[in-house]
């Protein structure tokens, strides 16, 4: 059976005051020095985290000699976690739906370490240095209706970047912006570079919280998670829908290529090489939506190619996110899209279209995952699909209770892997059991 935050029987220790109504009733935070003690004897995980998706290819895998062996089964609910990750022998994550909060959890049982509350939406991955891992807050509305080449802010309510001790949870330093933070933040140098919904890139000290550079862009950044290869940060922006580059050496843009995008440049989280940038939009064709890969080069912002990968009807709102986070291994993008509720594979150096499979046509925002020569699917409609990578025939499919799996990337660690629903379920489960043997 699933477990709630309440029936995992945590201690109520430490609670901030932040009053979240009567969700938070439903849950506990606690913290102490046995979360260290815990760490230390379970060597799994990452030692760090820097940027969404792990690295430049989303490839959120890890396997060492240390966890080669590792397996966990166990699902919980009430924790609407997007991108988990595992860092010194814990998982951390945070929630988009209510209670909003950030969380630890151990990763071998499930059971909660500490919650912390906040007052809006988070989506980001857990960025780890040095005991200090880093969340975000805010949301997907306006305070007012969008405007090109005018200042536009993205997000309503309380939004923050915020830094909390790894151990106990307890908050080490809040920067308050003006609009949302949701894209993921990236660790350069001595930097936490954060490009939000306020028209701005900001560098700030990861040890204080205070400002060290800023950068004002003319776009707003929605869920466009950056990636850095070498010292520069790729991500898309809106209104206007351009791609950025961003020298972090430097803290100025080193090229913008505006699109005819209307929507989803601004939400996907791109992947690189050492020779291009790749990142899925969607366009206006005559009143038809159309989901579209691009490839722009990451010295000029050139667009190389432009390829079609879907048309169908836009989605406005969750669990059907306008572009679908992609996958770039062995030279393939694999990605999904909500607008031709597909999965593709397609040639990174070409654009061509090797292969493309509707599934059950519920739509895809979730990264694939490549595992053991199998393509990874989970849809919008609870189910993940184990697909040959070469062909895209399904092999194998397993359906999940409170599906909707949400546009991030699933976390594998030795033989399990992690991820979770937009409606309260988490699960960590045997690769066996979704690989099914085939």
């Amino acid at each position: 059976m699933p477990k709630t935050l309440r029936a995992l029987g945590v201690r109520n220790r430490l609670i901030p005051a932040i009053s979240l109504g009567i969700a938070l009733a439903l849950i506990s935070f606690t913290a102490g020095p046995w979360t260290a003690a815990f760490a230390a004897t379970t060597p799994i995980g990452l030692n760090s985290l820097s940027e969404f998706g792990m690295n430049s290819n989303h490839i959120q895998i890890v396997d060492t000699a240390a966890n080669h062996g590792f397996t966990a089964n166990w699902t919980i609910s009430g924790a609407s976690i997007m991108d988990p990750a595992i860092i010194h022998g814990v998982l951390y994550g945070d929630t988009i739906n209510m209670p909003y909060g950030a969380i630890a959890i151990n990763p071998t049982n499930g059971h909660t370490l500490w919650f912390h509350p906040f007052a809006n939406q988070m989506m980001n991955s857990p960025i780890y240095q040095d005991g200090t891992v880093y969340f975000g807050l805010g949301n997907n509305r306006f305070p007012s209706v969008p405007v090109v080449s005018h200042p536009d802010i993205r997000g309503t309510g309380v939004n923050q970047v915020v830094a909390l001790n790894a151990t106990t949870g307890v908050t080490e330093w809040v920067y308050h912006t003006a609009g949302e933070d949701m894209p993921t933040f990236v660790l350069y140098d001595q930097g936490l570079y954060v490009a939000n919904g306020a028209d701005q890139v900001l560098d700030l000290s990861p040890k204080t919280g205070q400002v060290q550079q800023s950068l004002a862009i003319p776009s707003y950044v929605s869920m466009s998670s950056p990636t850095v290869v070498d010292h520069t940060m790729y991500f898309g922006g809106a209104f206007p829908y351009s791609m950025y580059a961003v020298n972090l050496k430097t803290m100025k843009v080193a090229w913008s290529t505006p699109t005819r995008a209307v929507g989803g440049l601004d939400d996907d989280s791109p992947v690189a090489n050492l020779k291009e940038v790749y990142i899925q939009a969607v366009y206006d064709d005559n009143g038809n939506s159309t989901s579209v890969l691009l490839a722009f080069n990451d010295q000029t912002g050139k667009m190389v190619w432009s390829r079609t990968v879907g048309e169908g009807i836009r989605p406005f709102s969750g669990p059907l996110y306008e572009s679908g986070v992609p996958l770039l291994e062995n030279g393939i993008i694999y990605t999904g899209t909500s607008v031709s509720d597909a999965v593709y594979a397609v040639r990174a150096n070409t654009g061509q279209v090797l292969w493309s499979n509707s599934l059950n046509g519920k739509g895809v925002a979730q990264a694939p995952v490549l595992v053991d020569h199998r393509l990874l699917v989970g849809d919008a409609g609870g189910t993940v699909f184990v697909l040959n990578p070469t062909s895209g025939h399904v092999l194998h499919s397993v359906h999940f209770p409170g599906g909707r799996f949400m546009p991030g990337v699933p976390f594998v660690d030795g033989n399990t892997i992690f991820f979770g629903t937009q409606t309260g379920m988490f699960f960590a489960r045997p690769l066996s059991q979704l690989l099914g043997g085939q």
